[in-house]
């Protein structure tokens, strides 16, 4: 994660872990630096889009999918002008 303290990624990482998608798969210890290592709970994961959910919550999973995919796609376009302009 580029500019992100690494307590971020540990609170997405452990909703990933409570959600059943990601596991811990040990820890690695270099002087001072402790990290977590995990590793994806599956090879392929499947979701259903059928109709289990109310619509409202269709609307909220869409409505984080496009925040999601805009934040990356910015993300992304911004990293690589830059790095067009070094």
């Amino acid at each position: 994660m580029v500019d992100r303290p690494a307590d971020t990624l540990y609170r997405h990482l452990d909703a990933l872990r409570c959600a059943g998608f990601v596991v811990e798969a040990g820890e690695r210890r270099e002087a001072r630096h402790h990290e977590r290592l995990f590793d994806a709970a599956a090879d392929d994961f499947a979701m259903e889009f059928s109709d289990v959910f109310p619509s409202e919550r269709h609307a909220a999973i869409k409505k984080q999918l496009a925040r999601s995919s805009a934040r990356s796609t910015r993300a992304s376009t911004t990293h690589s002008t830059l790095a067009n302009l070094i």
